[in-house]
């Protein structure tokens, strides 16, 4: 599947397209397209190479990165019940949403206006966090999604910020520890801000990853944690 996606990628940006949330409209429409039917026909064909990489965390949810280029990453995400993500940013990338087993919730806010007199913030001392600044702006909920088995969601900044969530249901009745699922990111996702509007502020964070192509070793596993969840 990824080489198939990254046919499609290499395909928009020999036709001059920069890859993006603020890509043309036909070809981010085309992209939407080639990642959907990639994942649908995957699933459909009942491919289970995904269960070697899900590994689960009883602390937190965790982030295993499957392969990167410099147009997207794809990325395994495993969440037991009861985890759940911040409310958080894509930097300008696209992210498709695409659950593999169990289900999850994708929680979906918008922003206030901008506050005035940002400034800097005490940032939580946490691996991977870079800046923090107050105040978080007011947070509005615009809807709640689920996804299932096969289905897709995509979001970007100019949509919506969002939070996800296992659905605790759906992977009870399924069976399942938790909910696996495979997204999309592109370009790849460097920083990434978290909106905490308990602490009111605006947290900036390095992703990280529990593992790398299927790769665990104790120098990894210290770069793992500049947060294998955000």
């Amino acid at each position: 599947m990824f080489d198939t996606l990254a046919d499609a990628f290499a395909a928009e940006r020999a036709a001059g397209c920069t890859i993006g949330s603020h890509q043309p409209p036909q070809s981010a429409a085309r992209l939407d397209a080639a990642v959907r039917a990639a994942v649908q026909a995957y699933v459909a064909a009942g491919h289970q190479d995904w269960r070697a990489l899900a590994k689960f965390n009883d602390s937190h949810y965790v982030r295993h990165l499957v392969d990167e280029n410099g147009d997207f990453e794809m990325i395994l995400i495993c969440w037991k019940q009861g985890q759940a993500s911040r409310v958080h940013n894509h930097a300008q990338s696209h992210c498709w949403l695409n659950v593999l087993s169990g289900g999850v919730e994708e929680l979906r806010y918008t922003t206030g206006d901008t506050p005035e007199g940002v400034e800097p913030a005490v940032a939580p001392r946490l691996p991977g966090v870079i800046s923090a600044s107050a105040p978080c702006p007011l947070l509005m909920p615009a809807g709640v999604g689920k996804v299932g088995p096969g289905g897709t969601a995509y979001i970007n900044d100019t949509i919506a910020l969002h939070a996800v969530r296992c659905d605790d249901a759906a992977c009870e009745a399924a069976g399942e520890e938790g909910a696996v699922s495979l997204h999309v990111y592109a370009p790849p996702i460097r920083r990434v801000k978290l909106y905490e509007q308990e602490e009111n502020r605006v947290t900036v964070r390095a992703p990280g990853f529990a593992t790398i192509r299927g790769v665990v070793d104790a120098d990894l596993q210290d770069l793992s944690r500049l947060s294998s969840s955000l």
